[in-house]
């Protein structure tokens, strides 16, 4: 009888560890599935980010040359795949030194950057853009006005002061506009009221019939 009862209890133990070891083994299993799972993420994430960095790569340098007027400076643009760092490139394919740009020159690149990754993207986002000819010469406003601002967003606001924009320049754009305003601002009431039209008055329609 202490016989039977000692077996009994083997058994019992035998069973625990049994369903023990299959639990231990059905864990490892799972964990080595979900091991592969990640390693097999993580390269279609690398593989789609270099992919994706190659297609940036190509649109950056197309709408820096559209807005640049330095292209025979800069020949190539190249993004590190990992760190994303951007190296605009010289005919011999060095690294241009950034401090080598001016003010104006550096903001048409990022300009030309927001542009190559909406169309990168392909997400249709509007955008807004606070005095962006303030820094620019006369042939870069050229290049804005003709290539950037009727093609960078289905949806533009442009934020400008009276000397950004002059009438030739305005008319350059008119085509595009939907709606122009002037933000007046008043010390004394210390508000902001609008008006339609531009600096010279007359809305975008008015100027349209003009031209």
């Amino acid at each position: 009888t202490q016989l039977q009862g000692q077996i009994s209890r083997l058994e019992s133990l035998y069973q625990s560890a049994l369903t023990s070891t299959q639990g231990k083994e059905d864990f490892q299993s799972r964990a080595e599935l979900s091991r592969k799972v990640t390693t097999c993420l993580k390269a279609i994430e690398t593989r789609m980010a270099s992919r994706k960095v190659s297609l940036l790569e190509g649109e950056l340098l197309d709408c820096y040359r559209q807005l640049a007027r330095k292209m025979d400076v800069v020949k190539g643009i190249h993004i590190h795949p990992q760190t994303y760092e951007v190296a605009l490139l010289d005919a011999e394919g060095q690294k241009l030194k950034k401090k080598s740009l001016s003010s104006g020159e550096r903001q048409i690149f990022a300009l030309a950057l927001l542009w190559a990754l909406a169309k990168t993207s392909q997400y249709h986002l509007p955008m807004i853009i606070d005095t962006p000819l303030g820094r620019l010469d006369t042939h870069h406003r050229k290049n804005l006005a003709e290539n950037y601002f009727p093609h960078a967003a289905q949806q533009m606001i442009i934020f400008s002061t009276d000397t950004e924009f002059d009438l030739g320049m305005f008319e350059m754009i008119v085509p595009y506009v939907s709606h122009s305003y002037e933000l007046s601002y008043d010390a004394k009431s210390r508000s902001t009221s609008t008006q339609e039209g531009y600096f010279w008055r007359g809305d975008a329609t008015q100027a349209k019939a003009a031209s």
